[in-house]
């Protein structure tokens, strides 16, 4: 369900852009993000107001740790 939306420039990357809608967010609700929003600063932000994020990681990880949920997913924790 879309609830809200911002625009801007096409060059503006979409993290200026995901700030004005912070707010949007409740705790315990889910942000759901591609690469870019997988960078501490978002992860920090989540963890401040008690929402899930779920990201792709920019991070090389060793796939040999964490724990394996299928073939190709793993579940890892960044201390």
């Amino acid at each position: 369900m879309l609830t809200a939306w911002a625009t801007g420039h096409w060059r503006q990357h979409e993290l200026g852009l995901w700030q004005t809608l912070w707010e949007e967010l409740r705790p315990g609700e889910v942000l759901l993000g591609d690469r870019g929003f997988g960078v501490w600063a978002v992860l920090a932000q989540c963890l401040e107001r008690g929402i899930h994020g779920v990201f792709r990681s920019r991070r090389k990880l060793d796939f040999r740790q964490g724990q394996r949920l299928s073939r190709h997913e793993r579940l890892v924790s960044w201390p």
